[in-house]
């Protein structure tokens, strides 16, 4: 317990720096997280003695944000049409490694399994990059993370007192209802916190906020349930024992994952207007 607190302490400063800063330390982050996201991923594939190419989508899943960087942030029509070609390219080049082996078997699985990581992972991860184009952009990408952090804590601790309900014992044992709802209220509640705090001069609608709370609450929880699915399904408690504490980076960040394309089309479509 103290060497999860003290890791936390450390760790979650230094995200929010580098979240709030943008630029390179932001890029610096993006790599790290989806880095060390990707290879917890295929390495519990490979654990379930499914093959995939391990080092080909990781590669190609830290390029993106290098290509981004480079280009010095092309504009959002460009890049939300270049997030499409990218996932088309990496296709070709994958379903290409695996015809030069010359073996037909397992195709499918091994195809599959390593384009899945490239969509759920740092597709879904890229909605923060993205976010970076629009308008206080950094801004918003630190909301996503205080939404999720507060469903995660909201949730747990409603759980831990009163929770009686299961939610989905076959797939998160200790989740409840009551917690599940704690989550829920906690989004929206800190959703109305940073309404008031750093994006007040947004002057944003009470629809506006209460409906990103209530849906980040849901789609928050929606991504740690997927996440703790599919370690169900491979028979795997943590993606990994990296993050004293805390499991691997993929049990921290999984909600984020769906959390962020929530936040990216709210702002775009409902203040922005595209």
């Amino acid at each position: 317990m103290v060497s999860r607190l003290v890791f936390a302490a450390i760790f979650i400063p230094l995200l929010l720096w580098m979240i709030i800063s943008g630029g390179v330390p932001f890029l610096v982050m993006w790599e790290i997280i989806v880095g060390f996201m990707l290879y917890e991923f295929y390495d519990m594939i490979q654990k379930k003695g499914i093959q995939v190419f391990k080092k080909t989508g990781m590669v190609l899943g830290l390029l993106l944000p290098i290509i981004y960087f480079l280009s010095n942030y092309i504009d959002a029509i460009e890049h939300e049409k270049f997030m499409y070609f990218f996932l088309v390219i990496c296709f070709f080049i994958i379903v290409a490694r695996k015809i030069l082996q010359n073996n037909p078997h397992n195709i499918l699985k091994e195809v599959g399994f390593t384009l899945f990581g490239l969509i759920y992972i740092v597709f879904l991860f890229a909605f923060l990059l993205r976010m970076l184009l629009m308008p206080d952009g950094n801004l918003w990408a630190l909301t996503t993370f205080l939404l999720v952090w507060a469903t995660d804590s909201a949730a747990f601790f409603v759980g831990l007192s009163i929770g009686k309900h299961k939610l989905a014992p076959n797939i998160s044992p200790k989740k409840s209802i009551e917690g599940a709802i704690g989550g829920l209220l906690g989004a929206i509640g800190a959703m109305i916190i940073i309404q008031h705090w750093y994006l007040a001069n947004l002057h944003l609608s009470w629809g506006f906020v209460i409906g990103l709370g209530f849906f980040a609450g849901i789609l928050g929880q929606l991504g740690d349930l997927t996440e703790s699915a599919i370690k169900r399904d491979l028979d795997i408690k943590d993606s990994s024992t990296i993050l004293r504490g805390h499991g691997g980076f993929l049990d921290r960040f999984d909600s984020i994952l769906f959390v962020a394309p929530l936040v990216y089309y709210f702002v775009r479509v409902f203040i922005l207007g595209n």
